[in-house]
């Protein structure tokens, strides 16, 4: 059991702790893969071509962490697979971040990306209403 300490109330900075199982606490941490995959969107939405790179090397780093762990569950072994597709996501956004920054200046390969964006945002909305 792993014994967590959070802020409660900000306002007054009462802290409260409580307990959390282990296999709880390592499938919280294998959640942060989806939102690093979300963060390096988001960043080469806006622009910024060096992040995605770095979060990817973040995300790699914590899979080879979390590779040898000996957690036996469904959940886990789901989650892992979670974590290896968010890494491919960021491995695809980086190779075409490589591939089109070599091809277009950064201000339009910019647009480009926050167009195919907008393309994929709306074309997912549209099926969702299908």
């Amino acid at each position: 059991v792993v014994r967590v300490c959070v802020c409660v109330c900000v306002c007054c900075f009462s802290f409260r702790s409580f307990s959390v199982s282990w296999n709880d606490y390592l499938l919280g941490i294998a959640d942060i893969a989806g939102e690093l995959m979300r963060l390096a969107t988001t960043y080469a939405g806006a622009g910024d071509s060096e992040s995605p790179f770095q979060i990817l090397k973040s995300l790699r780093r914590l899979y080879s962490s979390l590779l040898p762990l000996r957690v036996r569950s469904k959940e886990w072994r789901k989650k892992m697979e979670v974590v290896l597709a968010s890494m491919h996501k960021i491995e695809r956004l980086c190779y075409k971040l490589h591939i089109k920054g070599r091809e277009y200046p950064p201000h339009l390969l910019k647009s480009l990306l926050v167009d195919k964006k907008q393309h994929q945002e709306d074309t997912s909305s549209f099926r969702g209403s299908e």
